[in-house]
């Protein structure tokens, strides 16, 4: 049942900009609560209702709106009490609207050991400024029962009006479903106040006076009335006493009362300065932390270098023995290029050789008709076989078969001229010539 929450009936486009829950305890440890809400209506419909539910049963219940309250009923659901409102003047799209319950609370206040008393009280959260105020019955102090705090949960104030204790917490709600608050206390004595005293000694004196002036009027001369004047005076005198001392009494108490409330307010500021201590310290972790983090991350960062370095080590390590490798290689294949060099060298002796003996080697194979041939080609730079025919006088089927036979060994071609094929020495035999 703590964990049951104020809902408005239009939605969700609302705000609370006050969420306030006075409660106070008379002498008999009756509670009388006054709770405010400032409702702000920032993006939804006309806001015409509001259902409230207080964890706890209740009575004498009344309503305020500055909206006015057109109706309101209260039903009891399994130990709550759901307050239904219904306002006059609906709380339209940007307007505020204040609503205001008081009622008396049942079961709050729950009797201890020697006389002790423990208030424990729960509200419904909203997202919200909440405050919460716990006025106690005039007389009453603040005890700490064995094993338990005596006021619950932390973040409190605790003052005084002159007459009583008052305890105040202020916080803002974020995401809680309740706020639940417990003060054990007991009633030290029941206020007398100095006017009350002094009244009471004045009536009863009067009244004695009234009756000693009676008596004296009636009997003056009777003893037996002097004598209960005697004794009404000394019970006077004895009252007077008994007042004396319950004002010395008083005067303690109060004088307790205010220790008490320094010490609480010296509490209440080492609780502060603890309070802001504790911040910074944990601001400082919350630093030391983003630092370990960083260097976590620099770390990883480092050890994946590491890992890219040891790896680079390895194909250096590689890249040396290919290295090593194609040099000797290249010395090999140095050797075999130098080999190579004076072979080629050896060749292009042999080849200039040849092409300086080609020529006397050609016509040493040729025959004399062939040589004859060559001689008139050469002779003439071009000519055709009708002409070689002509000259030579040889046939013509001998001269055809010669002029093929030069031409496939490569030391004469063909070209044409117009329409006749012309013989020329090749390009070859021309070097040589020259």
């Amino acid at each position: 049942m703590l964990l049951i929450m104020l809902f408005l009936n239009t939605g969700f486009g609302i705000s609370f900009e006050k969420y306030e829950v006075v409660c106070d305890v008379d002498a008999n440890n009756n509670v009388h609560e006054t709770i405010t809400l400032l409702i702000f209506n920032n993006n939804s419909e006309d806001i015409k209702d509001i259902t409230y539910i207080v964890p706890q049963t209740l009575k004498n219940l009344e309503v305020y709106s500055d909206r006015g309250v057109k109706s309101y009923s209260a039903k009891l659901i399994e130990g709550a009490t759901e307050i239904y409102i219904e306002l006059e003047n609906p709380i339209k799209k940007g307007e505020r609207g204040e609503i205001k319950l008081e009622f008396d609370s049942n079961n709050l206040v729950w009797d201890k050991e020697n006389g002790e008393k423990l208030l424990s009280i729960s509200v419904p959260a909203v997202k919200s400024k909440f405050e919460l105020i716990i006025k106690l019955p005039p007389g009453a102090a603040v005890v700490s029962p064995q094993g338990f705090l005596s006021i619950t949960p932390q973040g409190y104030v605790v003052d005084t009006d002159g007459k009583r204790i008052v305890i105040k917490w202020e916080k803002v709600l974020e995401n809680e479903k309740s706020f639940t608050a417990t003060v054990a206390y007991a009633i030290i004595t029941k206020p007398i106040t100095n006017n009350t005293l002094t009244y009471g000694f004045v009536g009863v004196s009067l009244l004695l006076m009234i009756s000693i002036i009676f008596l004296v009027i009636t009997t003056r001369k009777n003893k037996l009335y002097k004598n209960k004047i005697s004794e009404m005076q000394n019970e006077i005198e004895n009252l007077s006493k008994i007042l004396e001392k319950k004002d010395e009494e008083v005067k303690k108490l109060n004088e307790i009362n205010n220790l008490l409330n320094n010490d609480l307010k010296n509490v209440n500021k080492n609780i502060e300065a603890y309070k802001k201590e504790i911040l910074e310290k944990d601001n400082e972790i919350e630093k030391i932390k983003e630092e370990y983090e960083k260097c976590l991350r620099k770390i990883e960062e480092l050890k994946k270098e590491l890992s890219k370095i040891d790896e680079i080590k390895d194909e250096l390590e590689a890249y040396k023995e290919l290295s090593e490798r194609y040099k000797k290689e290249l010395e090999t294949l140095k050797d075999s290029i130098n080999k190579k060099d004076e072979y080629i060298k050896m060749l292009e002796n042999k080849i200039k050789e040849y092409e300086s003996n080609k020529r006397d080697i050609l016509m040493n194979v040729l025959t004399d008709e062939e040589k004859e041939i060559i001689d008139l080609i050469a002779k003439h730079g071009s000519i055709t076989q009708k002409e070689i025919v002509e000259i030579t006088g040889m046939t013509k089927p001998k001269v055809s078969r010669l002029v093929s036979d030069l031409e496939q060994r490569g030391i004469i071609k063909k070209i044409k001229i117009g329409r006749i094929n012309k013989l020329i020495l090749s390009e070859d035999v021309l070097k040589e010539n020259d």
